[in-house]
C-alpha cells in the first residue's frame, strides 16, 4: 500500500488537470452563451419598449387629430346653428352634444 509507483501521482495530477481544463472550457463556453443570451434579452426588451413607445405616440397622435377634426366640425356646426353651442362647451356631455346637433338637423330634413 505504501509503495505507489512514482508516475501514478503524476498521472493523477495530469488527469485532474485535464478534467479541470475541460471544466474550465465548459464554464467559459457557458459564460459566453449566458452573455450572448443576456444581450439578446436586453435587445429584445429595448425593441419592445421602443415599439410600445411608438405605438403609444402614434395612437395618441391619431386620437388628437381625430378630436381636433371633430372639434372643428362642431365649431362649424355651432356657427351655422346656435343650438349646437352646447356641443362645444367644456362641460358638455358628448353623447348629449351629438344629439343636440343632429336632432335639429334631422327634424328639419324630416319636415
Amino acid at each position: 500500500m505504501g509503495h505507489e509507483h512514482p508516475h501514478t501521482h503524476t498521472l493523477l495530477q495530469g488527469a485532474e488537470a485535464s478534467a479541470l481544463d475541460g471544466a474550465l472550457d465548459e464554464l467559459r463556453e457557458l459564460t459566453s452563451e449566458l452573455q450572448a443570451s443576456r444581450t439578446r434579452i436586453v435587445e429584445a426588451g429595448d425593441a419592445a419598449r421602443r415599439r410600445i413607445e411608438r405605438d403609444l405616440h402614434d395612437g395618441a397622435q391619431q386620437r388628437f387629430v381625430t378630436a381636433s377634426m371633430l372639434l372643428g366640425t362642431l365649431i362649424r356646426a355651432a356657427a351655422r346653428d346656435g343650438s349646437c353651442r352646447a356641443a362645444v362647451t367644456p362641460t358638455a356631455d358628448p353623447s348629449k352634444s351629438e344629439r343636440a346637433c343632429v336632432s335639429p338637423t334631422r327634424a328639419a330634413t324630416a319636415s
